[in-house]
């Protein structure tokens, strides 16, 4: 289940993850085997083995993604809560010798049982359905990435968060450079390969709490809430450099595909009229100066942003950084 989990997020599964577990369900079947005139000992390890996953998979959970489905997550990790709540009481039943909470063939308990266990398991169905049809209806298909409608939703959710707090918000438009010579020369094939690879390259360059989308196309779109000027272009930089050395080969094909990106921020303090649209149109802005300096570079865009105070201002010219 924990794996499952780790799989729905796109989060890496190791080798060691998955030998661990494969020893674990080894161990597990072992020790019941070991065991067959101990019933209380086959339930016990069973029961801590349940614990154990279920308990990791609805962690897993509840560590909501900032721009994730917050409900239908929350909602199968508290079903997976009350099975690991059950298999808890079980053990405590089992330690202190209290049969009554051992569930014993009695027909009361028996019932009771069977009614929780259904609850939970179509509330987890149900929760998983819902899960994955938020997931269809947000994320483009061929790169796994948030699609545009999504990202713009959860954009403005996050801006509208770090404004509030007066926190800084930076947004950069990504355009991979002469993509059509890619699809001309190696076909769309190829085309298709290269824009997996670089949404890989950015889901592992970016920080857990940044958001990627594809724009349209070619172009991709990344939000970094409570990042200014400076640390988004390092992050602009490093995914640029990133996305130049392991977008050489694709498929077997010198693709040697690089990027243009385009910065546009709001400091610390500074607040802005209009949606995150204004800090979209700010980075298209410099991605088009990126692709007007020869490409494969990262270009800040000017400040939109209004101080309170404003002394504090900043200079208003855009800055090439690469």
């Amino acid at each position: 289940v924990y794996i499952g989990m780790r799989s729905f997020d796109r989060a890496p599964i190791s080798a060691r993850l998955l030998a661990f577990n494969v020893v674990m369900a080894a161990l597990v079947a072992l020790a019941t085997f070991l065991m067959p005139n101990s019933p209380l000992g086959r339930a016990a390890v069973f029961s801590i083995a349940t614990v154990a996953w279920m308990g990791a998979a609805a962690w897993r959970l509840a560590r909501t993604p900032p721009t994730g489905p917050v409900f239908t997550r929350l909602g199968v990790a508290m079903f997976l809560s009350i099975f690991c709540a059950l298999h808890l009481a079980r053990l405590v039943a089992i330690a202190t010798g209290n049969h009554a909470l051992l569930g014993m063939p009695v027909t009361e308990q028996l019932a009771v049982t069977l009614l929780i266990s259904l609850v939970c398991g179509v509330g987890l169905n149900y929760g998983a359905l819902l899960m994955v049809l938020d997931r269809l209806a947000s994320s483009d298909e061929l790169t796994g990435l948030n699609n545009r409608r999504a990202l713009l939703r959860r954009g403005q959710e996050l801006l509208d968060r770090t404004l509030a707090y007066g926190r800084p918000f930076s947004v950069f438009l990504v355009d991979l450079d002469h993509f059509k010579q890619v699809n001309d020369r190696f076909g769309h094939r190829v085309g298709d390969m290269v824009l997996e690879t670089f949404a890989q390259v950015a889901r592992h360059n970016l920080r857990s709490g940044d958001m990627i989308g594809r724009y349209g196309g070619e172009e991709f779109c990344v939000v970094l809430p409570r990042t200014g000027r400076a640390e988004a272009a390092a992050i602009a930089e490093r995914l640029r450099s990133r996305v130049q050395e392991d977008l050489a080969m694709v498929g077997g094909h010198a693709t040697h595909v690089t990027v243009a990106i385009g910065i546009a921020t709001l400091e610390a303090g500074e607040t802005m009229t209009g949606t995150i649209d204004v800090l979209i149109d700010a980075a298209d802005h410099a991605l088009y100066a990126a692709k007007d300096g020869g490409r494969n570079r990262v270009v800040a865009a000017a400040p939109i942003g209004e101080r309170r105070d404003p002394a504090m201002a900043p200079d208003a010219q855009p800055s090439a950084l690469h």
